[in-house]
């Protein structure tokens, strides 16, 4: 009687197998991983281009940009540092809600929001609800900016008039690492403090749109 074959993988052939597995997935998640990426960072910019639309028609009303709002810790709107102005809504709507920022980490089921996108300009504004002069930091590269009021560094002038300010606001997000406390005492607007795509679908910095369609890489 004869014995019959059976069929089967040998150990070498799975092991082939699983080595080519490995080998795809390390290819596709990496990809994978850019792709989202670049899918929140255009989120994000598509979020401020309509803000920027609701604060262009909300300066065609007024002659002015509304004010920034900053709220240090352990104050309870703190989550909200640089919330999107409450004048854009109310009593008028120019924008329908605020765009959420796509890498925000912070969202909870809790009392604090997913936090929105941020916006800061110089001049007149709030620090825990108490009028102040907020002041903005503009790389120094964008036009007008010898017009600055003084400088920390060699890429950035500040500003706290917003009449004098040749960039009047700045909107941003945390960006793709995620933590807005990353900019290590550095105003989000600066340069030194923007995301650059090529250093990594995880690297530091800030996704920003600044008044004149000026936009981070």
């Amino acid at each position: 009687m004869k014995k019959k074959n059976i069929l089967g993988f040998t150990l070498i052939e799975l092991l082939i197998v699983v080595a080519i597995i490995a080998i795809l997935a390390a290819i596709a998640i990496p990809n994978f991983l850019a792709a989202q990426t670049r899918s929140k960072c255009s989120a994000a910019k598509s979020g401020m281009r309509v803000v920027a639309t609701g604060l262009e028609s909300y300066y065609v009303d007024n002659t002015d940009y509304p004010g920034a709002r900053q709220y240090y810790s352990p104050h309870p709107q703190a989550a909200n540092n640089y919330i999107i102005p409450y004048e854009l809504t109310t009593p008028i709507a120019y924008i329908t809600s605020w765009p959420k920022d796509p890498f925000d980490r912070y969202q909870t089921a809790g009392t604090i929001p997913q936090r929105t996108l941020r916006y800061r300009a110089p001049g007149p504004g709030w620090t825990d609800g108490i009028q102040s002069v907020i002041s903005m930091y503009v790389p120094y590269s964008f036009p007008g900016d010898e017009l600055g009021e003084g400088s920390s560094a060699s890429d950035d002038r500040w500003y706290t008039d917003r009449t004098k300010a040749n960039v009047k606001y700045g909107l941003w997000s945390v960006g793709p690492d995620g933590d807005f406390e990353s900019e290590s005492g550095v105003q989000p607007c600066r340069m030194k403090s923007w995301y650059d795509p090529t250093n990594g679908i995880m690297s530091n910095g800030n996704i920003c749109r600044f008044s004149g369609g000026i936009v981070t890489p």
